[in-house]
């Protein structure tokens, strides 16, 4: 779970379900970053809404309910600045963890 010391990792409380996380890895358009795509919302563990386009998505073990994804991230309801995101997600129960990039 969530470092207490590094606040770029925090918890995920809720989020998409299965289709909806993988309708947003599929569904846009993965050279162009920039171009609309669909996105999910994760609701963090500090209860802030963040709309994720998920850009890459590998299975974490063998499990098919448990991913590790990376993508961009911005605020709900403003979207004009985004961040580099990656992290872990469990669709079984929509939790996991989600680490904003600085690089």
């Amino acid at each position: 779970m969530p470092s207490g010391t590094d606040r770029r990792i925090f918890g995920i409380k809720n989020g998409p379900s299965k289709w909806e996380f993988m309708l947003s890895l599929f569904d846009g358009i993965a050279e162009y970053p920039e171009c609309p795509q669909r996105t999910v919302c994760f609701t963090l563990d500090n209860s802030r809404l963040v709309n994720v386009r998920i850009m890459g998505a590998e299975r974490e073990g063998r499990s098919d309910e448990h991913w590790k994804f990376w993508g961009y991230a911005s605020a709900c309801f403003f979207s004009e600045v985004t961040v580099k995101v990656k992290g872990s997600f469990a669709t079984t129960y929509r939790n996991g963890e989600l680490q904003f990039v600085t690089e």
